[in-house]
């Protein structure tokens, strides 16, 4: 191994998390458990560990919401994106999930809990952390993919670092654009995206009805709730909810794989644009292993490719 050399990681032990199922209201339970070096992530369904990769990835959605679910030979595992986040978030490359029922459960105060709770528990492997960077010449349109028929879209570009830019609105409900770049690190992870609370748009009386019977888990602990009759989302809110629109997209990049030196600048993506555009992205060979990585002196969370220059 390269002496300094960014190393990957995964729990010292088990980690449970206690939550709720949001759709059914029913007290449920996840573990996370430790795996070996360039295993990368999994889930354990009924008796079998399936890869969560974006070959795995499903999109499914439901009237109070949708997620991302990995899926083989009938097995499946829910609304793992958030659980991926906090793994990705918390530094962690190598880890099996498994869920207590067929959803991984949202914590009751949100996943700043289990961000906490997987940092406490990382610990450091002994192979050198394989990331993915943006393959150099490539055209703009061939690192740009557009939703033909909506506003959907993703930008690679070169960067120092990973650098996430979201845009966000939603003017159906009465919020203008939201912008925000967000330069990842583990740190600013914890103190800026973990806690972010997931939007649920009850707008509508249908919606509304529907939250009772299929949102049963939904609170205000734990998802941000709007478009209620005469309601107005404060500043705060309005930053939380492009931050959780951070925190989803990294849970889909953490199905393509650690990166470095790359900026991805979404706009208005959702769960089944970005898995189908990273799957393209993909086959268009813009993503190619970084080499070997070393510490940033004076700064945790900065790299730079061995040889290089510090950005």
């Amino acid at each position: 191994m390269n002496k300094g050399a960014i190393v990957q990681a995964t729990l010292r032990e088990t980690l449970a998390v206690e939550g709720v199922d949001i759709f059914s209201g029913r007290a449920s339970r996840m573990l996370i458990h430790p795996e070996s070096d360039d295993a990368g992530y999994s889930v354990f369904v009924r008796g079998r560990k399936i890869p969560a990769t974006l070959d795995t990835a499903v999109h499914h959605a439901r009237r109070c919401g949708s997620f991302i679910a990995i899926e083989r030979d009938g097995r499946r595992a829910c609304k793992v994106e958030h659980a991926l986040s906090a793994l990705y978030g918390a530094g962690i490359d190598n880890a099996v999930i498994e869920p207590g029922g067929e959803f991984c459960p949202r914590p009751g105060h949100g996943y700043r809990e289990l961000f906490d709770g997987l940092s406490e528990l990382r610990v450091e492997g002994n192979t050198p952390r394989r990331y993915l960077t943006l393959a150099t010449g490539m055209p703009r349109a061939s690192r740009h993919v557009r939703n033909p028929d909506g506003p959907d879209s993703i930008l690679l570009e070169p960067s120092a670092g990973l650098v996430i830019s979201y845009t966000a609105g939603y003017p159906s409900h009465g919020i203008a654009d939201q912008s925000r770049t967000f330069r990842f690190s583990r740190e600013r992870y914890g103190t800026e995206i973990a806690g972010a609370r997931g939007p649920v748009f009850l707008d509508t009386p249908l919606k509304r009805i529907a939250a009772r019977w299929l949102g049963r888990g939904i609170t205000a602990q734990n998802s941000l709730i709007a478009g209620l009759p005469g309601q107005e989302l404060s500043a705060s809110e309005m930053g939380e909810l492009v931050s959780h629109k951070i925190l989803d997209e990294i849970g889909a990049l953490a199905l393509v794989g650690p990166l470095q030196d790359i900026g991805v600048s979404c706009r208005m993506t959702g769960h089944r644009f970005s898995l189908g555009a990273y799957r393209e992205l993909r086959r268009r060979g813009a993503f190619v292993p970084y080499g070997p990585v070393h510490a940033t002196a004076g700064e945790p969370g900065r790299y730079r490719a061995a040889g290089a220059r510090s950005p």
